[in-house]
């Protein structure tokens, strides 16, 4: 499972159209145990309960994690965009 992870994070830190940089730089900002999750889930589609099995975690852990972690990466994305974006979306 450990190789799984490794090879997955390993396709999303090769190189990327200029488009997608921004999301592997984010995912570098992203704390190790939430990258995993959110790598597994999705990119490598693994369900709850096989995140939870290959990171030894409870299902609920798993999904507070996942929260956590689009949490932290919403917020990355916030900082990004400029003041007159934020006010043309609403926020």
């Amino acid at each position: 499972m450990a190789q799984q992870l490794q090879q997955a994070y390993d396709r999303v830190r090769s190189p990327l159209p200029p488009a997608e940089r921004w999301v592997d730089g984010a995912l570098a900002e992203v704390a190790r145990r939430r990258r995993a999750v959110l790598v597994l889930r999705y990119l490598e589609d693994f369900s709850t309960e096989q995140i939870a099995q290959a990171l030894s975690m409870s299902p609920g852990a798993v999904r507070s994690t996942t929260h956590r972690a689009y949490e932290t990466l919403r917020g990355l994305a916030e900082q990004e965009r400029s003041p007159d974006d934020r006010l043309a979306a609403g926020g």
